[in-house]
């Protein structure tokens, strides 16, 4: 981990609430889950990489009772994640790495890989794939660009959270090139507080 990203779990740390109550509420995406609760099934075992104070999991679970693991760095983000979603479990640990006790019918990554290098992209979105059953669907959310560095949220007060863009060309390759096929791509825009639009990229694949 490089310092960069043990600031930015600092920084989210120290800001956990405040996320749940400005990002965590927003419906900008809803659509987005929809498309993949479509997929799921009652008692499935749905895998939430980077899960924060699971809000994707809440809204899934608020649809289709599956079984939720949720996996972060940050504890308080945990600390909200187990609030929110009573039943599931939830475990402080890598989504690069993270190993599992079993095969998922779906892995959500939820705007976790823009706090991660290229490499680290790579291994974690391998990784994730391995964790998907054949035919089960993996959920990744990112901001599309080329830049990196230190950056206010609208949630983060003076905290600087280290945040890289990655070009949605790039991550298609590397899911197609593992054996997901993609069923369905979303761009959303979403307004910074400076009054910059960034893309929002949604991809849903589902294992061959």
């Amino acid at each position: 981990m490089t310092p960069e990203q043990e600031q930015t779990i600092k920084a989210y740390n120290n800001s956990a609430k405040e996320f749940m109550q400005k990002i965590g509420i927003l419906s900008n995406y809803n659509d987005t889950y929809d498309y993949l609760i479509q997929h799921l099934n009652e008692n499935d075992n749905v895998l939430d990489l980077a899960c924060g104070p699971a809000q994707i999991s809440k809204y899934i679970k608020e649809k289709v009772n599956v079984n939720i693991t949720g996996v972060d760095l940050s504890r308080e983000m945990l600390q909200l994640a187990k609030n929110n979603v009573p039943d599931g479990i939830f475990i402080e640990d890598s989504i690069i790495t993270f190993t599992g006790n079993f095969i998922y019918d779906a892995v959500i990554i939820g705007f976790g890989i823009p706090y991660l290098r290229s490499a680290q992209v790579i291994e974690c979105i391998k990784n994730s794939i391995s964790l998907v059953k054949t035919t089960g669907y993996l959920y990744l959310s990112f901001m599309h660009g080329n830049k990196e560095g230190f950056e206010k949220t609208s949630f983060g007060g003076d905290n600087n959270f280290y945040i890289f863009h990655h070009d949605k060309e790039d991550i298609k390759n590397i899911l197609q090139e593992n054996g997901m096929k993609i069923e369905k791509e979303y761009i959303i825009d979403y307004k910074e507080t400076d009054g910059s639009v960034t893309k929002d990229i949604i991809l849903i694949g589902k294992k061959e």
